[in-house]
């Protein structure tokens, strides 16, 4: 198990001249939020910004790490537009499975458990601000299916779930949800 100072040297060695600071919120050793200021961040989406941090640590997100919450800073804050992934065609039956989920509803969140029973914090903080936002969506458990908790981080290129789609373009996992609820753009998101 990597110590919190081991993840940190970690991320600042993958982007040289970044700042870390790891915490342990729930003082548990397992979910773990890491808060990183890079001026590599500036007029990168936060989708780009997240992605940059969890490069540094693919190998330990495979094996060591839980959960890792992220929020990222350029040193220069500027307001970055919400990056988008396009959906494309594949012949990929997994790919098209997901596809279909994601169209099915305008809003629509892979997650892990359901929205009455969540089986992960992260999960339980989409929901809730989505709840909370009186916003209508769709969801699907990726627990009850390997091949799609697989196949969605495939998909997306994105390494956590939960996941949420937003008019069928990708939008972040936990954390962005969060920043983008805080910055209150979520609801602009889906007007």
């Amino acid at each position: 198990m990597l110590t919190l100072q081991q993840i940190k040297q970690k991320i600042e060695e993958g982007l040289p001249g970044s700042q870390a600071e790891i915490l342990d919120p729930r003082k548990d050793g397992v979910h773990l939020k890491a808060v990183v200021t890079y001026d590599g961040f500036q007029n990168k989406s936060l989708i780009e910004q997240h992605q940059m941090v969890y490069d540094t640590l693919k190998e330990e997100l495979k094996e060591e790490l839980h959960a890792l919450a992220i929020e990222t800073h350029s040193t220069k804050e500027q307001n970055n537009q919400q990056g988008e992934r396009e959906l494309k065609e594949d012949d990929n039956p997994t790919f098209n499975k997901i596809r279909e989920m994601i169209n099915s509803s305008k809003v629509f969140l892979f997650m892990k458990g359901t929205p009455d029973f969540p089986q992960c914090g992260f999960s339980m903080q989409v929901i809730q601000i989505l709840n909370q936002l009186n916003i209508e969506y769709q969801s699907f458990d990726v627990l009850s299916d390997d091949e799609v908790r697989q196949g969605i981080k495939d998909f997306s290129n994105w390494p956590t779930i939960p996941q949420l789609y937003i008019n069928g373009k990708f939008i972040g996992g936990c954390d962005i949800t969060i920043e983008l609820y805080q910055k209150e753009k979520l609801q602009d998101l889906i007007a």
